[in-house]
């Protein structure tokens, strides 16, 4: 019989020496030391989708050919270190997932308002974490409809419009 574990081998010792009342405290380390395995998992997880986040980039935001002086100021700004650090506390805020369907996978920050507080970071209200889908849903409800943007994304992530 191989043993797996030092707790094994420490169970088998304890049973040997006919010190068996010491078993129910290893299997509860073990237990500890098996949930402290799951928490660094989750937090290496984490770590690692932040990561990726950081380094995606949209290639169709960054490229500057035919925009009005506007759009490149904006497209500027989405490059910009302070949107980065902006985006990624939106992001942890609302614990990286879609605010409309759940989702964890290509995960965008939805301007709703671009008043100059939200641009400079003041406040995250105007903020919302969409997924790529959800972002095209709001988008595509503000162009057939007479809607403002900010109540398109009110219609499809708060009232959960399908």
């Amino acid at each position: 019989m191989k043993l797996k574990t030092t707790i094994d081998k420490m169970i088998v010792y304890a049973k040997e020496t006919n010190n068996e009342s010491v078993i129910p405290f290893l299997i509860r380390y073990e237990k500890k030391q098996a949930d402290a395995a799951n928490v660094e998992a989750s937090k290496a997880r984490i770590k690692k989708r932040e990561s990726k986040l950081k380094r995606r980039k949209v290639s169709k935001i960054y490229d500057d050919t035919k925009k009005t002086k506007k759009q490149k100021e904006y497209a500027k700004y989405l490059r910009s270190d302070k949107w980065h650090q902006i985006r990624e506390r939106v992001f942890k805020e609302r614990k990286y997932l879609c605010e409309g369907c759940g989702s964890l996978s290509r995960l965008q920050v939805h301007h709703s308002v671009y008043s100059k507080r939200v641009l400079d970071g003041e406040s995250l209200n105007g903020l919302r974490v969409v997924c790529h889908k959800c972002h095209e849903r709001i988008h595509n409800l503000k162009n057939k409809s007479k809607m403002s943007l900010r109540q398109a994304t009110k219609a499809i992530l708060d009232d959960k419009v399908l």
